[in-house]
Order: C-alpha cells, then structure tokens, then sequence
C-alpha cells in the first residue's frame, strides 16, 4: 500500500501578522534605531580620521569603544557627541601619558586659518628604550555645518631633550562653514632623529574637541557644568555619609592594644 505524502503547506509554520502597537510601529523603537544609525555612521567617521595615522598602532577594538563612548551621550548633537571622546586613548595598552606628560594645546581659528600653539611643558624622558630624542604631530579634523569634514596633520621637528622646552605654533588650513573640531595627539620617540617602530616608543590619544561656533561652546558649557554640578552632588553625598557615623558612647578601661603591647615588651 502506497504512503501518502505529507503535504508540504502542512509542515511550514506560519508567521503571525506584526500587530498594530508592537515594535516595529512604536515610536521608541523607531528613534532608538534612527539614533544607532546616527551613532554607527559618527563611529565609522571617527575611525576613518584616526586610521591614516595611527596605523597599524590603532587596535581592533577602537571602533567599538569609541561607541560605547558616544552612547554616554544621551543627544546626538555632534559637539556633545564629540566630547564623550576627550582625553581617550587610542590604544589601552600603549597609552601617551604614560610616555609623557601632554604639552599644553590652544586652539583659535583666525581669518585665515585655524591656529594651535603647542608648548611643551615638560621634556619626554627618553632614559628607558634607548631613545634619546622624540617628536609630536598634531591632527586636526574639523567638521562644517553639515556632516562634511577634512582632517590633516603636521609634525614638529625632532627634540632634543637636553635643550630648551620648545614652543610650536601649527597653521591649517580652515574649511568653510569651520564648527567643530578633535584635535588628536601623537608622541613617537627616537633614537638620533631616526623613528624607532615599535609599540612601547609611540602613543596617541584624542586630546580635545570642541566648536568654534558660540551655540557649540554653549551646549559645552551647559553640559561641563552639569557634570560639575553631580560630582558636587555625589561628594557632599559622600560628607553626609562621614557625618552620619556613629561615634562611641565611651572606651573600656585597659582597651588600648597597642598601649598595652607596648607594656609588655
């Protein structure tokens, strides 16, 4: 007797229709996937302006943490976005400040071009590594009104750390609509103004971003004195608690280890 064949249509599981109010028709969802476009795009940006420079010394897991970073970040406005990235170093493992001790940067934007005075505070000790000179190169990407940006870099002469602490003025060229900016930071040491490759004698990190546009700088000063204000908020919150300790009513005769410890002897 010949098996019946089982129906295919019979086999397939049939997907239920999406039900107006789920997911994918709430307005949340929509906005939270909007803004991971909006971050994943920024990310990409970021690790396209680095890459040139850093090499083969930017890790793998930069883009990932440049994310995490921007999440921080609860607007998407460029700027706000931006400053989740200062300070961060490019490499975890192989960090600048623990080659040296940042110069100091100071960036304006002039008539004709945008200017960053660098002055270098304190020598990079060169005494491990057999190095015995080093040189900076400062990188600046500038973003315009719209989401367009350019990025270029210049380098320092080699210095020696045995002469006078030096000071460079670095000139760029400025894009029209100029708003935002990152200035990023390279040390590289050497051995008699020859580039040692290695891991240990470079670093890099993103020193400071920033806008050259008065809303720009006030969405910043909003916001550095919103974090001023909780740091202040989480200390005194840490004095209550030192407040509240409970003192004792009283100390026991003879309680004293150490004064006793001492007696003994």
């Amino acid at each position: 007797m010949q098996k019946k064949k089982p129906q295919f249509n019979k086999l397939l599981k049939k997907r239920k229709a999406v039900k107006q109010g789920s997911k994918k028709n709430e307005a949340e969802f929509k906005a939270q996937h909007s803004r991971t476009k909006v971050l994943n795009e920024f990310a990409s940006a970021i690790n396209l302006i680095v890459r040139p420079y850093a090499k083969r010394f930017k890790p793998g897991d930069f883009y990932g943490r440049v994310q995490s970073r921007l999440r921080r970040e609860s607007s998407d406005m460029r700027v706000l976005l931006l400053s989740e990235l200062d300070g961060m170093e490019i490499r975890e493992r192989y960090k600048l400040r623990e080659l040296c001790t940042p110069p100091t940067l100071i960036i304006q934007k002039t008539k004709s071009d945008i200017e960053i005075v660098m002055t270098v505070d304190i020598h990079v000790s060169t005494d491990q590594k057999r190095t015995n000179c080093y040189y900076f190169e400062v990188i600046l990407a500038v973003w315009g009104r719209d989401n367009g940006y350019v990025h270029s870099s210049k380098k320092t002469l080699w210095i020696n750390p045995e002469q006078e602490r030096p000071r460079f003025t670095f000139h760029f060229s400025k894009p029209a609509n100029a708003s935002d900016y990152m200035i990023c930071l390279r040390l590289s040491l050497g051995l008699d103004n020859i580039e040692i490759d290695k891991m240990t004698t470079q670093g890099i990190m993103i020193y400071k971003t920033g806008s050259f546009t008065k809303a720009g700088s006030m969405m910043l000063a909003e916001k550095m004195k919103v974090k001023k204000e909780r740091r202040m908020q989480i200390y005194k919150a840490k004095m209550k608690e030192e407040e509240e300790r409970i003192m004792p009513d009283g100390y026991l005769p003879g309680s004293n280890s150490l004064l006793e410890g001492r007696v003994r002897r």
